[in-house]
């Protein structure tokens, strides 16, 4: 994810939260428009939300990379018996590494010695790119 890709979304987030409380007005009984409130609201709580979300970012990223093993992956949902077994036997396998060896390695100041992906996983990922690009070349006609 590149820096533009960040700033995008958090441009896109803050105009989500700004904008429906910038454009809200809390009338007063004179009727007159009592728009302080809301602005200070939103100038409160919007920054609030969007170091929160920059936060999470930070800490998700790194997470996902260090820790492919925890999140869900397609052959979870569309691969067969044994894809699924590889998979877990994969998991296991990388679960025992600890924190310290596994920010080294993805820093590169160590070499990769977790657990290789079988050749049913590899398997797996030919079958899906094949799929995707036969799938592309029937959308011509």
């Amino acid at each position: 994810m590149t820096f533009a890709n960040v700033a995008y979304t958090v441009a896109i987030v803050s105009y989500l939260i700004l904008a429906p409380l910038l454009n809200s007005r809390v009338s007063s009984r004179d009727g007159a428009p009592d728009t302080f409130w809301s602005i200070l609201i939103v100038l409160l709580t919007a920054p609030a939300c969007i170091v929160w979300l920059f936060v999470l970012a930070v800490w998700s990223i790194p997470y996902f990379l260090m820790y492919p093993e925890r999140h869900a992956h397609m052959i979870d949902f569309t691969g067969t018996d044994a894809q699924k077994q590889a998979m877990r036997e994969f998991r296991e396998q990388a679960a025992q590494r600890n924190v310290f060896r596994r920010v080294l390695e993805n820093l590169c100041i160590l070499p990769y010695t977790g657990p290789e992906p079988s050749q049913v996983l590899l398997d797996f990922d030919a079958n899906e790119s094949k799929h995707a690009a036969s799938s592309d070349s029937d959308d011509g006609g």
